[in-house]
């Protein structure tokens, strides 16, 4: 055998290449969650700041917006828990921490309103 033999391929016509996360899906999946609990966020520490900043948009855009980032926020959750690459990406552990931290954050702000 020379040195120009060629290599057999195994590798199925079929197989797939291995996913690569989508910068721009990761940062649009996490930007309505970032932006809704930033408010919550600031609402939270600066009510009488916020209730200045906000006014009406909280009834007209707000709610809307944070239903938007906790469904956005569960199907992130779900579509990155079920494509295991490693090491992941920084955007997708971006996402994941404005996520995950939103909902849980949305969570206790949900429950102290209805305790009172």
């Amino acid at each position: 055998m020379d040195s120009e033999t060629r290599v057999l391929e195994y590798r199925s016509k079929t197989a797939r290449e291995p996913y690569q996360h989508s910068l721009p899906v990761a940062l649009l999946l996490c930007a309505p969650g970032g932006v809704a609990y930033l408010i919550l966020f600031v609402a939270s520490i600066a009510p009488r700041f916020a209730a200045g900043l906000i006014g009406d948009f909280i009834e007209d855009i707000f709610y809307p917006l944070l239903f938007l980032a906790i469904t956005t926020a569960i199907v992130s959750i779900v579509f990155y828990a079920t494509r295991r690459v490693r090491p992941m990406p920084w955007y997708v552990v971006f996402n994941l921490s404005i996520n995950v931290s939103g909902l849980l954050f949305a969570a206790i702000c949900i429950l102290l309103a209805l305790v009172r």
